[in-house]
């Protein structure tokens, strides 16, 4: 069999297998809240709702289109994770097209290969279908774009296409603007100053051409106020947050995301794949021939950038490190190759050592651990498959016009009991974690005030409020206040450490709600 024959054999039907079975396990877990959010924004779009204006969202508008796209082709809540699955599939395959044809057949399938296993790893990929699952195709379409312009320099369609893709990105997720930053010297810099102008032209044109659209979408629908306001400007207020914790406080946040969760979590069980990258990197000489190896690993910073942006550091957040890192992984095996003549067979055998590691000491998780035990073993007290039991009661106990209200950061609510949201605050964090202004509190319980919701989900878990100023614990005692003179207890559902199916438990008592890792369910009363 041909090296051509065993390469496609491997990118079309051998990685996508493994790739499958690996994250199998995981696929089955139901919405988080990010997936909940985008879906809420994906059905909004279908029913002629309006994103932003009819409700809250902080992501550019491109995750809710694919999130719609998922839903034409089915109605299952979890048809999101299919199309990441494809997207990743996608990348995987222009990984092996964006390694340089130098490379032995071997190191280049080595780069898609460590992406399966890095992509697969179970605490990233219980975000399975967030921004970052998207945005790394486009990423990816960028830079192979960006080498078949050095193969044929007299095309600057290439930039385009380049700039088109980075576009798509931008508007999946606002860090990619640090990607995007970092393709600009490879256009501008050229011998003949007209054709670096011409190239950078070409490739920023493509780079507005999508956010432009998305403007004009919003403009004719008269929501481009309220997309540049909560897509763009507000965003800085995360930043905001962070900052107020002073740089001690900071230095300890970074400290325990990435020593006591992330590196523990994510690197140290793949590290074999990343201390190839560290090789790679530190055999790299940076000269005009060798211009794949200065772009992978701007790739690389321009992802760890944007991921670290706003250092809140959540673990799905460096997906996008993921490629670039499979690919200079693939570029330190292609240097050990050389430097020691090993040969194909001994190349092979390195790859699979390197793969299965990960995959042995994290088999539990892969294969023995259920959804419902994964989810608890990495995200407790998140409450996944509670969510998806307290949206079944809101069916049984609501009609399908009755809208519904939920203090916390479990939008998936929503999609699971098919109920609207009573305001255009699907989440509360916004108004805990960094409200504008009194007033804006204010207009949100006068709402709920005119219209009251026939049920109202109260998340008593500290992660799901997101308290994080003076105004975000006003709000919550308002909220508690409302309770207590419209509305009756129903039920709960506990968030448990166990591996135990939750269950609902009626109750007719008000409780106490202090942070017990409980979801409370209150109906309106005399309705």
């Amino acid at each position: 069999m041909t090296a051509k024959k065993i390469s496609a054999l491997f990118l079309f039907i051998v990685l996508p297998s493994i790739l499958f079975i690996l994250k199998k396990n995981q696929l089955s877990i139901p919405l988080i809240s990010d997936e909940g959010e985008y879906a809420y924004e994906a059905r909004l779009l279908s029913s002629h709702g309006l994103p932003y204006q009819d409700a809250y969202n902080q992501k550019p508008p491109l995750i809710f289109f694919l999130y719609q796209l998922a839903y034409g082709f089915s109605s299952n809540p979890l048809a999101p994770r299919i199309l990441s699955f494809i997207f990743s599939c996608l990348t995987m395959f222009f990984l092996f097209f964006i390694t340089p044809e130098s490379f032995s057949p071997l190191s280049r399938l080595a780069a898609p290969s460590f992406f399966v296993i890095l992509s697969s790893t179970p605490l990233a990929d219980l975000f399975s279908a967030n921004c970052e699952m998207f945005l790394i195709l486009f990423n990816a379409v960028s830079v192979w774009a960006l080498i078949q312009f050095w193969k044929n320099p007299k095309n600057i369609l290439w930039a385009f296409v380049s700039g088109f893709f980075c576009g798509m990105a931008l508007m999946t997720k606002q860090t990619v603007f640090w990607f995007v930053l970092g393709l600009i010297p490879f256009w501008a810099l050229n011998e003949d100053i007209r054709q670096a102008l011409k190239q950078t032209a070409s490739f920023l044109t493509g780079a507005l051409l999508i956010p432009a659209a998305c403007a004009f979408y919003f403009f004719t629908r008269q929501d481009l106020k309220a997309f540049a306001q909560q897509a763009f400007l507000n965003n800085g207020r995360y930043i905001a947050v962070i900052a107020k914790l002073g740089w001690g406080a900071i230095f300890q946040h970074v400290l325990i995301w990435w020593g006591g969760w992330y590196l523990m979590k994510a690197v140290i069980p793949n590290w074999t794949i990343w201390a190839l990258c560290l090789y790679g990197l530190s055999v790299l000489k940076i000269s005009e021939e060798n211009r794949f190896g200065v772009l992978a690993t701007l790739w690389l910073a321009t992802s760890f950038m944007g991921a670290m942006t706003g250092l809140f550091l959540f673990p799905h957040y460096f997906f996008t490190v993921y490629p670039p890192l499979a690919i200079l992984a693939a570029q330190g095996l292609e240097c050990l190759r050389e430097k020691y003549r090993l040969s194909a067979r001994s190349v092979g055998i390195l790859i699979l050592a390197f793969c299965l590691y990960p995959v042995l000491t994290q088999s539990r998780a892969y294969f023995a651990q259920s959804p419902l035990e994964l989810s608890k073993a990495l995200l407790y007290p998140n409450p996944i498959f509670e969510s998806k039991l307290i949206a079944r009661e809101i069916q049984k106990q609501t009609l399908p016009g009755q809208k519904i209200y939920i203090f916390g950061s479990e939008p998936e609510i929503y999609i699971y009991s098919g109920r609207k949201a009573a305001t255009p605050y699907i989440t509360s964090y916004p108004l805990t974690l960094f409200p504008k202004n009194k007033s804006q509190i204010s207009e949100e319980l006068s709402r709920l005030r005119k219209s009251p919701p026939q049920l109202i989900v109260y998340s008593d878990i500290a992660g799901s409020q997101v308290i994080g100023s003076d105004l975000g614990i006003y709000f919550r005692e308002q909220i508690q206040k409302f309770l207590k003179t419209r509305y009756s207890p129903v039920g709960k559902v506990p968030v448990l450490p166990s591996n135990a199916p939750p269950q609902f438990i009626p109750e007719t008592d008000f409780p106490r709600l202090d942070y017990s890792n409980t979801l409370y369910l209150f109906r309106l009363k005399n309705s």
